[in-house]
């Protein structure tokens, strides 16, 4: 295989993930705990760990401050994912996931984040205009924390966006006119996410809808537009009018908890050269790194709390997937 291009994450406000397991949640009643885990979290962070599963190292950008950052750190070096974050004085937040069942019900509370200062975010800033090259590939996941304009994060990624860096967006701080302004590489919503983006009058009327619309914004922002649609799999539609459309394969769902991450994950390994075992390159990246997302994302629904698939399982997944077909 040939060299991969660099790929980087960007989680704003990563956290702790705590994860409790109840067999059932019953309102106004004494819900039992039968399970904890803590993990690192936050969309990219879950995006580095995925890659890391494919081989892919896929360093960490964001702000961590005070125990809880580092423990999060810490977590992050045990599963080898390259530290890049960036300290601050304020305290990462911690996020609690109910875990309800078997059938992969989740509730998620998420607390704000700390306050970022505006020297922390231009030390973040620096750090990567000084390490990002043409050709990157940079993940900017999640929310913005506290302090972190969205004017200040559109202009970074404006500027690293016209150096040749590959800016891939799962953000819903970023709204249509800005992602005009950064022109990125490709912008990745779940179809909640999405509808929020470019129909806030109400939800799209199905598959057609929504690939048409994601279509307008692939034109307006020269994006790959991939949209994750949960057991319905994903679309895409690119700049040039090609569309595409994919389902996922069946799966026994445990938590669907980082599955658009996972997806993300495998988007990126595959512009950044990555390729299943025995298989060369191939004309049509964008299909075969749709096949790899709705794979990865699949095999991380199989899992509990915010586990990734370990590589087997993602190859297993990804036998079993079809291919993606032009709509």
């Amino acid at each position: 295989m040939s060299a991969l291009a660099p790929v980087f994450t960007l989680t704003p406000n990563p956290s702790l993930d705590e994860t409790w397991q109840v067999e059932a949640f019953h309102e106004d009643r004494i819900n039992r705990v039968d399970g904890v885990r803590l993990d690192p979290g936050g969309k990219g962070i879950n995006v580095s760990r995925l890659l890391r599963v494919l081989g892919v190292d896929a360093p960490a950008a964001g702000f961590a401050g005070g125990e809880n950052g580092r423990a999060l750190r810490k977590r992050l070096v045990a599963e080898g994912i390259p530290d890049a974050m960036t300290d601050i004085a304020g305290e990462t937040r911690r996020n609690l996931t109910l875990q309800i069942g078997h059938e992969g019900r989740t509730v998620k509370i998420n607390h704000p984040g700390p306050e970022i200062l505006p020297a922390e975010c231009r030390r973040m800033a620096d750090r990567l205009e000084e390490t990002l090259t043409p050709g990157s590939l940079l993940a900017v996941c999640g929310s913005l924390p506290p302090g972190m304009g969205r004017d200040e994060i559109t202009a970074l990624l404006a500027r690293l966006s016209v150096r040749g860096v590959r800016i891939c967006v799962d953000c819903e701080a970023l709204d249509r006119a800005r992602l005009c302004v950064i022109r990125p590489f490709m912008v990745k919503l779940n179809q909640q996410e999405f509808e929020a983006l470019v129909s806030p009058s109400g939800p799209l009327s199905g598959r057609a809808d929504v690939l048409s619309t994601a279509a307008s914004l692939a034109r307006d922002t020269g994006a790959i537009v991939v949209v994750t649609r949960g057991g319905d799999g994903a679309v895409a539609a690119t700049p040039e009018e090609r569309r595409m459309a994919l389902a996922a394969p069946p799966v026994g769902v445990c938590s669907t908890v980082g599955a658009g991450d996972a997806l993300l994950g495998g988007l990126l390994a595959v512009y950044a050269g990555w390729h299943p075992d025995g298989e060369t390159g191939e004309d049509d990246l964008l299909a075969r790194a749709l096949r790899i997302g709705v794979a990865c994302g699949a095999a991380k629904t199989a899992l509990p709390g915010t586990d990734m698939p370990m590589r087997e399982a993602v190859l297993a997944r990804y036998r079993q997937t079809g291919h993606p077909v032009p709509v």
